[in-house]
């Protein structure tokens, strides 16, 4: 659960009679939010030194005995499922008048409060994150679990590493289980649910995959693809009238990711993807970029960050110098008292640029700081660059409509005449109105570039300037004092051939010079076997598949095992020389029969030119 909303500025009875129940166990530390079926709180649990959160049944629901059997029923089912991109369960407890389950506290915001905030989702994200929530959908459905209320509201994104996670299966049914909410009740949320969900049919995983198309669509274009005045009106729709392709609301989508996202919207079950995973495995071709470690897309979201920032104060900098000069130069030849006044609206400008000046540099400090997380992780440089690049190409790639442009024309017409207008005031007599100028004469081009350019070029820069040799040195300085012994894995949910070949390449560095030229290839060879992993869970799952992807695993974890000993000097190089040629011989072997695939499919392939 996130921590999206406000606390609450007194302590509730529903708070303070929780706190009671579970004194000794969970401390309440305040409410995060409620709604009909439920009260959440942020706790920490005493007994492992962790933040939780609480959703309790409201009291008056929980002495009904109809909806507490169903609360705690739904809970369960929801706590079977455990899956990195779904929010865990870690128990589920009745006591005297309480129900309530605890689950995972996830920092963050949610989907719709993003779209709110910043508008819709760079479209690189928004595959990456419907990937990530149709993973989940998936794990549910393996287990007949179907949420019926996937929303924007209940997609958690993680503000350290942006990965999206699923809550809220408060509504969740297992599947022909022969239970239903009430008699005739339609329980969701119009905007997002399924036509058959909406005319109270029965429903599988197929309703919660229109669901996640809706939401996809609301992620690319800040709105649902069916809306209306009134939940009735939306429900009608639904049943009714067909969605326009988000293609059409939004330029720039890879066809193949629009395509993905219509099908899911189709009124027909039948007309869409038969499973969650077959929707998410189609994603991973539609112009997404290999998976990222959520460590190195949390450093390519602060890099964005500092980007915006850094030019924006250094933009308020060279104007505030500017102006310095400008005056010297419009002022050459004043009376004593004239020239004293110039001297302070200089001395103030100069100040302003120092300050500015130094607000980039602590900026850019805490990029170190980022940059030295980063490799607390085990990401280096050379890991970094990467995505540093395709974030930068999804920046250029991001078309921009004649409307955006006439409305950076206007901006930019109005920043220059109020950038000169506060300029003149700023040499007015006076005291008040001759400050307020020098104010103004700064903030408004550096507010304006803001808002003109929103910091696109900045980024990109940055993005650049960090993966050349500039950004490798910031990374040795940020690398100073950091225990190189350490060996870190990836965080849990990463895919296993990125965790193997991030250690793989980490201990390599640690071997001496004279074994790192031995075994010259071997890192080379571990990011030909991450590739081929990837090819392999590219294509659609067979026993052949399966098996070659675990021979690449294996392949990569006995060099591992190899290298660990090594380094410890607990074994010679004899062990590592004969898996190494192993390796070799598997990735051989798995080229070779990925390329004899490739070439029949497209001897296979109708010749479209």
């Amino acid at each position: 659960m996130a921590n999206t909303t406000p606390p609450h500025s007194s302590l509730s009875p529903e708070m303070v009679a929780l706190q009671r129940a579970v004194a000794g166990r969970y401390s309440i530390v305040r409410e995060l939010g409620r709604g009909g079926m439920g009260i959440v709180f942020l706790a920490r649990d005493a007994a492992l030194e962790r933040p939780v959160a609480i959703k309790l049944l409201p009291p008056m629901l929980a002495t009904r005995a109809e909806h507490r059997s169903r609360f705690v029923r739904e809970a369960r089912i929801a706590a079977a499922l455990s899956h990195p991109h779904i929010v865990p369960i870690h128990a589920v407890e009745e006591h005297d008048d309480f129900a309530f389950f605890v689950m995972g506290f996830v920092e963050g915001e949610t989907l719709g409060a993003r779209v709110a905030r910043s508008g819709p989702l760079p479209i690189a994200e928004a595959i990456r994150v419907t990937q990530e929530v149709g993973w989940a959908l998936a794990h549910a459905h393996g287990r007949s679990v179907v949420h019926r209320d996937v929303k924007p509201d209940n997609i958690l994104l993680e503000s350290e590493s942006g990965r999206a996670i699923v809550t809220d299966f408060g509504i969740a049914r297992v599947a022909d289980d022969g239970t239903t909410s009430s008699a005739g009740a339609i329980v969701g949320t119009p905007r997002y649910m399924s036509p058959e969900q909406a005319s109270g049919e029965p429903i599988d995983g197929r309703s919660d995959l229109y669901s996640l198309g809706a939401v996809a669509y609301f992620a690319l274009t800040g709105r649902p693809p069916i809306d209306g005045d009134s939940a009735a009106a939306i429900l009608a729709r639904k049943v009714m009238v067909d969605p326009p392709p988000v293609a059409s609301v939004r330029d720039g989508i890879p066809p193949k990711f629009a395509n993905a996202i219509d099908r899911c919207l189709a009124k027909d079950p039948s007309a869409r993807w038969g499973s969650a995973e077959q929707f998410a495995a189609a994603l991973q071709t539609s112009g997404s970029a290999r998976e990222i470690p959520a460590p190195i897309r949390a450093f390519v979201r602060e890099s964005d960050r500092v980007g915006s920032e850094v030019a924006t104060a250094l933009t308020a900098a060279t104007t505030a110098l500017v102006f310095v000069e400008a005056i010297s130069v419009t002022t050459r030849h004043v009376d004593f008292m004239r020239g004293l006044g110039i001297a302070i609206e200089q001395a103030i400008y100069l100040a302003l640029a120092a300050s500015m000046t130094g607000l980039a540099a602590v900026r850019l400090a805490r990029l170190v700081s980022s940059m030295r997380r980063l490799l607390k992780s085990g990401y280096g440089h050379s890991a970094a660059r990467p995505a540093l690049a395709a974030a930068a190409q999804q920046q250029d790639d991001d078309s921009e409509s004649v409307g955006s442009r006439v409305k950076r024309a206007v901006w930019i017409a109005l920043g220059a005449g109020a950038t000169v207008g506060s300029f003149f005031l700023a040499g007015m007599s006076g005291t008040a109105i001759p400050l307020l100028g020098i104010a103004g004469s700064v903030a408004i081009p550096a507010m304006t570039l803001r808002r003109v350019f929103e910091a696109r070029r900045a980024r990109t820069s940055l993005w650049s300037f960090l993966r050349g040799p500039m950004g490798r040195a910031m990374f040795r300085i940020a690398g100073i004092g950091l225990d190189k012994g350490a060996v870190r894995l990836p965080a849990a949910g990463e895919p296993t051939s990125v965790a193997l070949r991030n250690e793989l390449t980490a201990l390599f560095a640690r071997l001496p010079a004279e074994q790192r030229r031995e075994l010259a290839d071997l890192p080379e060879l571990a990011f030909r076997l991450e590739s081929q992993a990837d090819r392999l869970r590219d294509r659609t799952p067979n026993p052949e598949s399966d098996a070659r992807l675990q021979s690449v695993f294996a392949a990569l974890d006995m060099l591992r095992l190899d290298l660990l000993r090594v380094v410890a000097a607990s074994a010679g190089s004899g062990d590592l020389t004969t898996d190494l040629e192993e390796a070799r011989r598997v990735s051989d072997e798995i080229e070779a029969r990925l390329q004899a695939q490739a070439d029949v499919h497209r001897l296979l392939r109708p010749d479209t030119t």
